[in-house]
């Protein structure tokens, strides 16, 4: 197998592995989904899953959608991951034969694996992890998911959407239990929960496109789902699986970790300052002020500055925030990236190579005040849905500032989601009999 015939394939309908990647996710997500939403239900929702991008690779794949972004680089990263792997163990799965040139970026893997000839498998372990230690390809998480996908599905292109709507149906179960939570009951959880799901830009990015959007959505659900409970009761467990949430978004997008960490803190103070009790553990907060300073430091994107060698020493000085601090942008720019971020893209200026967004970003249009709406009165009920608006609003802002527009704005998508299906729920399903059709068990 070579990268060619993975780059441009023909439609896969001769391949049989094909039906049984789809049979065993559709199988995965009813076994998920049944649970929370009744076997009825979970059927349906699952199929609607399944079908679209099993349909659209068996009979319509071709190069359009495929090869306009980071896919490919994720799917030679994850290949390349197991090509590391393999050697290092000494084994080989068939299926995952390949034969393509190596990125240039990652030129090392055929240099680790021609000194790996003569070492045994020690050896060759405390030297794949000096290269561990000095490469990203091994720290980026979106890499994993594109070398675990490939073990289970084989090396192809649906093999890694197969892995990210898994990973969009776990978000839907964090997503229920959000709204549990937060009070609602039973039925609007499982409302919120199949409208998150069948959701058009949702469909839309995780049906076609192999990026690592949907791996990014579910760690900002489950973030904000965390920081909620630390919210409302304060816990050590809570906290650490939220730090280690928020250190592990450094694997997906590096500068979250920094963003998560300085609104977080905020918000926390804001709500909860208590002097006396910071005079009274004065020396504990200084040490875990410094330790999160030094974090935020490391963890945010800015602008370095080298100086001159001083006393025989070379010095770097890292100036996080450097656009944002020194207002470095276009303004033309920033606006239009700001409208493009909230209300992108544009369904009358879709281009070929992205008109699998056309109807989403239609009905996106539609629902701009259906989401506001809907944002006003959940707000009403639990004012923690304003954090989440307020940050959501400084991505908005931060993105614009570097160009970002909609597919990064697709992680955060869940809140928006949310303020459309309450009003939808609250206007349209509450009041008629379809309530209890899509809800009996």
């Amino acid at each position: 197998m070579d990268l060619d015939s993975i780059i441009s394939p023909l439609p896969y309908f001769q391949d049989l592995w094909l039906y049984c990647s789809f049979s065993i996710l559709f199988l995965i997500s009813f076994l998920i989904l049944k649970k929370k939403l009744g076997i009825n239900v979970a059927i349906f929702v699952s199929f609607i899953k399944t079908s679209i991008p099993l349909i659209y690779f068996s009979i319509y794949v071709d190069n359009t959608w495929h090869n306009n972004g980071d896919d490919q680089m994720y799917m030679s990263a994850g290949i390349l991951i197991y090509d590391v792997l393999s050697s290092l163990f000494n084994l080989n799965i068939s299926y995952l034969d390949f034969n393509f040139p190596y990125d240039q970026y990652y030129s090392f893997v055929k240099e680790l694996k021609e000194q790996y000839i003569d070492l045994n498998f020690v050896e060759r372990f405390y030297l794949t992890i000096d290269y561990f230690s000095s490469n990203p390809l091994f720290f980026k998480s979106i890499h994993w998911v594109a070398f675990f996908s490939f073990i289970f599905f084989g090396f192809n292109w649906y093999a890694i959407i197969i892995l990210n709507i898994i990973l969009n149906i776990i978000s839907s179960i964090y997503i229920y239990k959000f709204s549990i939570i937060f009070n609602y009951s039973k039925y609007y959880a499982k409302f919120l929960m199949i409208f998150f799901l069948l959701n058009l830009e949702i469909l839309s990015w995780t049906s076609f496109m192999s990026l690592k959007e949907s791996l990014a959505l579910l760690v900002n659900i489950v973030i904000f789902y965390y920081f909620y409970k630390l919210f409302k009761k304060f816990s050590i467990k809570d906290l650490s699986v939220l730090l280690i949430l928020i250190l592990f978004t450094y694997t997906i997008r590096t500068y979250l970790t920094g963003f998560y960490l300085i609104y977080f803190i905020f918000i926390y103070l804001l709500l909860f300052y208590n002097f006396k009790f910071i005079l009274k553990n004065y020396n504990y907060i200084l040490f875990l002020s410094i330790s999160i300073l030094i974090v935020i430091y490391q963890f945010t994107p800015g602008y370095t500055v080298h100086v001159i060698y001083f006393f025989g020493y070379k010095i770097s000085i890292h100036i996080p925030f450097y656009k944002i601090i020194t207002l470095h942008y276009d303004l033309i720019d920033f606006v239009k990236s700001f409208f493009s971020f909230w209300l992108g893209p544009k369904p009358w200026s879709i281009n070929l190579n992205n008109n699998f967004l056309f109807i989403s970003a239609t009905v996106h249009y539609l629902l701009v005040i259906p989401a506001l709406v809907g944002s006003y009165q959940i707000s009403k009920k639990n004012n923690y849905f304003v954090v989440m608006i307020i940050f959501l609003i400084l991505m908005s802002l931060i993105y614009s500032f570097v160009g970002f527009e909609n597919r990064h704005r697709f992680q955060f998508s869940f809140i928006y989601i949310w303020a459309q299906s309450h009003f939808i729920y609250y206007i349209v399903i509450k009041n008629f009999y379809l309530r209890k059709i899509l809800f009996q068990n």
